[in-house]
């Protein structure tokens, strides 16, 4: 076994990178196993990594095995439940980010970045106010920045960031948040044609129905509603046309919620 030959003590750079390799095989294990204690072990391997690579110069090796880190241990603190977890995940991201040249390598960086926007997110589900809200939305609002992304990042980073403008909208009672989050659904949509990944744009539909329906309870303004329907069908058809059927009830309750909307702003007006 390489640790066996390669000790910290004789040869301390190939005992740094053996751990790394054996956290890369404990979490691949760990992810199709679903075994948390593999993936912790893996978080103990990348630690023991890190803990040597402190003592050379940081490299982009250096920055791999920060990022690995925090992925592992994002999982873990998001299938846990666990805020420290996610508060070392994010702290990881954030030291892989201070050495991954972003112009050398774009997808190493805009993936750190996307991640770290992903903890900060998971992490303000745990907590009151919206100030890890804010910082997921910089996180994906950096990525966005970057011209080279594939529609495929630059959708889900969209609707990434839609999802943390609508949850400020909603914990800030922000009506001007709620059309930030609008306006990058619709960015995601456009990002990335419909066919190439149908429900993952229903899923985004169905968002933009939700955000325009809470636009329409601050602003009582009848065009977000009607757009809202639209999203909410929109969501309907992609959802029959992928013959995913069970995944029907979420848009179904986004439709029938906006037309009762509807009916109370026809009141209203009256």
């Amino acid at each position: 076994m390489a640790l066996e030959e390669w000790t910290r003590g004789r040869a301390p750079a190939e005992w740094a990178t053996a751990q790394s390799d054996l956290g890369n095989a404990l979490k691949a294990l760990g992810g199709q196993t679903g075994k948390h204690e593999t993936l912790r072990a893996a978080a103990e391997a990348y630690r023991a990594a890190l803990s040597e690579m402190r003592r050379q110069e940081k490299t982009c090796g250096w920055a791999q095995t920060c990022k690995s880190l925090g992925d592992t241990l994002a999982i873990l603190g998001i299938e846990e439940n666990e805020a420290e977890r996610l508060i070392d995940a994010v702290d990881a991201y954030q030291d892989a980010l201070g050495w991954i040249d972003r112009e050398l390598f774009p997808a190493q960086w805009a993936s750190a970045q996307v991640n770290l926007g992903n903890a900060l997110q998971a992490l303000a589900e745990m907590e009151k106010g919206s100030r890890r809200l804010h910082q997921a939305a910089l996180a994906y609002q950096e990525v966005l920045r970057d011209g080279t992304l594939c529609r495929t990042t630059l959708a889900a980073a969209n609707d990434n960031l839609g999802s943390v403008l609508a949850a400020i909208g909603e914990r800030e009672n922000s009506a001007a948040k709620l059309r930030e989050a609008a306006s990058a659904y619709r960015a995601a949509l456009d990002a990335c044609p419909e066919d190439e990944a149908p429900l993952d744009a229903a899923k985004t539909h169905i968002n933009l129905a939700y955000t325009l329906s809470a636009l329409w309870n601050r602003l009582r303004q009848p065009q977000a509603l009607d757009e809202a329907l639209l999203a909410a069908d929109a969501a309907l058809r992609l959802i029959e046309k992928a013959g995913a059927r069970e995944e029907m009830t979420e848009a179904k309750l986004a439709r029938a919620a906006i037309l009762s909307a509807m009916g109370k702003g026809k009141m209203e007006a009256a």
